[in-house]
């Protein structure tokens, strides 16, 4: 690929990330971009990196959604599994995706930009509900106190009251 963009390496990588059971919608794809602190760009930039993407080969759609090829598969097991940051990960990740030739013009990806954008607003709708988190532990509830009898203060025969 020729001049490949941050975006790109990004889009590459998350549909990787998302996709590891097999295609998933747009929904999906963007909650993944969003995981890389500015990633999620105008819509139209996200529609031509996903075209560019098609058409050379690395992403393939189905009826369930987008995936990666076999191609996009192998470029991605080939990058390390961990990186300093995020960031240099991505521009490993773009280095390799420069030096990729793609063998012929793949069909693009039929995915306009409103398609992107109610993807992009579904996935924000869906940060800003509210949601349980159940993974965290649960407070302690205050135990009451077991104990009684009349040198309780309000319980017994006494209700408190000293003796003269």
């Amino acid at each position: 690929m020729n001049l490949v963009n941050d975006l790109e390496a990004t889009l590459l990588l998350a549909i990787g990330l998302s996709a590891k059971r097999g295609p998933v919608d747009l929904p999906a794809i963007m909650a993944a971009v969003d995981l890389s602190p500015g990633a999620l760009a105008a819509e139209f930039k996200l529609t031509d990196a996903f075209q560019r993407l098609a058409t050379h080969g690395l992403i393939v759609a189905s009826a369930q959604g987008l995936a990666l090829s076999d191609i996009g598969q192998e470029i991605l097991a080939a990058q390390p599994k961990k990186a300093a940051t995020p960031e240099l990960r991505i521009e490993r990740l773009k280095a390799t995706l420069t030096d990729y030739h793609a063998s012929g013009d793949d069909e693009p990806i039929a995915i306009t930009v409103e398609q992107v954008r109610a993807a992009i607003s579904s996935h924000r709708a869906g940060i800003r509900a509210p949601a349980k988190n159940m993974l965290l532990p649960k407070k302690p509830q205050p135990e009451a106190d077991k104990r009684t009898g009349p040198w309780r203060k309000g319980k017994g025969p006494m209700r408190g009251k000293r003796k003269p």
